[in-house]
Parts: C-alpha cells; structure tokens; sequence
C-alpha cells in the first residue's frame, strides 16, 4: 500500500476499534472488570479516543496542501473510499514530504502495527476475502456507519489483552502521533510555493465562481420578480 492508503486504512479502523472496545467494556462483569482491569479501561478507550482526534487532525493539515476542500472532505468522511487509493494522490504526498516521505511512511506502519496487534485480541470478524492485510478484512466484514453512526457487532466482543500491554501500545502511539506532527509541520516550512500556489489558487477560483453564480442568481431572482410585478 502507498503511504497515502495505508494512512487512509488507518484512519479508517480506528473508529472500528474504539467501538469494539466500548461494546467489550459494556458487557464486562463489574466485578471481572475491577479484577483484570481496574476500572482503567475506560480510561484506556479515553485515550485511544483521542489519539484518533489527533491523527485525523494531522492527515487534515497534511493533505489540505494537495487537495481541494472538496476532496478533503471526502477522504475524510469516506476513510476507505477511492481518493485514498489514487496513485496521483500519493504521488503529491510524495512531492510534498520530500525526503520526509520514507519516515512518514514507517510512521504510518508502525501505527498500523500497533492496531493491528490490538485487532488481534478482538474476537471480531474478518472479510475471508481479503488476506493481505489483517486491518482491511476487518473493516470490510463489520462495514463502515455513517458519522453520526455506530458500529454494530452480530456478537458480544471479547478482548484478550491485559492492561500493561494496552498502556504500552498507546504510548507507542500517542509518540507515532507526535512524530507525524512534526512532519506535517516540517513539509508545511519547506514546501516550495510554486507546489503550493496552483491547489491555493484553484480554491481561491472555485470560491470566486460560487461568489459569481450566487449574484447572478439573485440578480436573476430580481429580474423576475420586476417581471412579474410589471405583469
């Protein structure tokens, strides 16, 4: 997978993630929960929770260079939809990170590992479709909800993982997270004006046409209503 698709997959099953753990830590026993957990689970889904508010800010600062409003939107809302997967979209991830990319990259795997080490103690279902990718066949076999909606699980979730392995896994990642920030903050110093300039000056034009077309709608509204007034 290309760096941007990879991220994009990501992005995707984190959501997935989460959701699965608060189904687990709803069905827990209190009294099992206190024993294995000590009621730091919560606390646990709280971060991880964050860190996907922290990531999805990231790829946003990161992308909004290269993409139009748009597009943004769309990969944000549709984390596993086409735009992740275009070679055209990777290659200007490319050209923006520059000798940055290749660290990037092996951030973005290193997330993907983390996730899916945490997947593998989830006791959900898999695509048996897909093989390459572990994250992938999960998120196609419990589907992707709409925003303002949540995942729902055909059985109870189960989780076997203890909590020293759980609070390693997000340090691991909340540094990931920390990693990607400097890099997007880096490429955002370094990138040459002349990348940057024509996706500023395409957003400025679509934003004039929407001006254009608003005015000519109103003034076509008044000519109408002149018309009718004059009937």
């Amino acid at each position: 997978m290309s760096g941007v698709e990879l991220a994009g997959l990501v992005l995707a099953v984190l959501p997935l993630v989460i959701s699965a753990l608060e189904d687990y830590n709803d069905g827990l026993d209190p009294v099992k929960a206190f024993v294995k957990w000590e009621n730091y689970l919560p606390q646990y889904i709280r971060k991880l929770r964050n860190q996907h508010v922290h990531y999805e800010q990231t790829l946003r600062l990161l992308l909004a260079p290269i993409t139009t409003e748009y597009e943004l939107a769309e990969m944000i809302a549709e984390p596993h939809g086409h735009h992740w997967k275009d070679a055209a979209m990777a290659k200007k991830l490319m050209y923006k990170l520059d000798e940055s990319y290749d660290a990037y990259h092996q951030t973005i795997k290193d997330i993907e590992k983390i996730m899916t080490t945490i997947a593998e103690k989830l006791d959900l279902d898999r695509a048996s479709t897909v093989s390459r990718n572990d994250l992938e066949a999960m998120l196609l076999a419990n589907g992707q909800p709409k925003p303002s909606q949540k995942f729902e699980f055909r059985k109870r979730v189960k989780f076997s993982m203890n909590k020293k392995k759980v609070k390693r896994l997000l340090e691991e990642l909340d540094e990931c997270n920390k990693e990607l920030e400097r890099f997007t903050e880096k490429s955002e110093k370094h990138t040459p004006e002349y990348y940057t300039a024509p996706w500023a000056m395409l957003s400025a034009a679509l934003a004039k046409l929407h001006t254009a077309r608003t005015f000519i709608s109103s003034v076509e509204t008044s000519i109408l209503k002149l018309v009718a007034e004059g009937q």
